[in-house]
């Protein structure tokens, strides 16, 4: 049987590691559209055929309000804060504070985000950030907009930004790139995301195997391995 699963950028490496022994102690083969939040969010509306979609905090209202996804179903697969993006073996940056990220965005010589034109909700909030610290002008200007987080990270892996901001689940699977440290505190923003049902799933039952699998102790420790936190 095919689940057609929806999946945030976010949660990519997960489903990378835990859907091959789903799949193989099911029978099940889970059909896979990855994409940004937002796109997630946008294809949930549109009314897209899907049996399971993992949608992140950012966007779970809009789609819960839509009643696109069954709210009972909902359940907390990881957390995941935002961090910093590096060329792997760089040395890490100073993060301890607000004034250390403000030095470092202007420090940068070319800084990679997600597009928030193109659904990438970390993108939007650190550009809120940068305004707030007073660098919003100069982190536009040397901004280089990424399809998704992974995108972002590899873009730093191949030498097009000084570093990027991400979630630091879309840092930890790319070659090539170390997660610089987290955000200070004060201006992190931990991305839940959350696995659900579609309404009107054609392989209901399947998808709560799915996410039964997914949210249970088994898949804890890879969770964590991914640089989240399990529900």
């Amino acid at each position: 049987m095919i689940i057609k699963a929806l999946v945030t950028a976010t949660v990519t490496g997960v489903l990378d590691a835990l859907l091959p022994e789903f799949e193989k102690k099911s029978g099940h083969t889970v059909e896979r559209w990855d994409a940004t939040a937002g796109k997630v969010r946008d294809k949930l509306l549109e009314g897209g055929p899907a049996d399971v979609a993992f949608v992140t905090g950012s966007v779970i209202a809009d789609v819960e309000k839509a009643g696109r996804i069954v709210v009972s179903s909902k359940a907390v697969l990881a957390r995941s804060p935002l961090g910093v993006a590096i060329k792997r073996g760089a040395a890490k940056p100073d993060l301890g504070s607000e004034d250390a990220i403000r030095r470092l965005i202007l420090s940068a010589n070319t800084i990679a985000l997600t597009d928030p034109n193109g659904g990438g909700n970390t993108g939007r909030y650190f550009m809120g950030v940068a305004d707030r610290l007073g660098v919003g002008a100069e982190l536009k200007a040397k901004t280089k907009l990424y399809h998704h987080g992974g995108h972002v990270s590899q873009g730093v892996a191949a030498g097009e930004a000084d570093f990027g901001i991400t979630v630091i689940s879309e840092i930890v699977p790319i070659p090539g790139a170390d997660v610089g440290g987290a955000l200070p505190d004060s201006i992190q923003n931990i991305s839940i995301t959350y696995a659900a049902l579609v309404t009107g799933a054609t392989n209901a039952a399947a998808g709560r195997a799915l996410i039964a699998h997914l949210t249970g102790p088994g898949a804890a420790a890879v969770i964590r391995s991914c640089g989240m936190q399990p529900g």
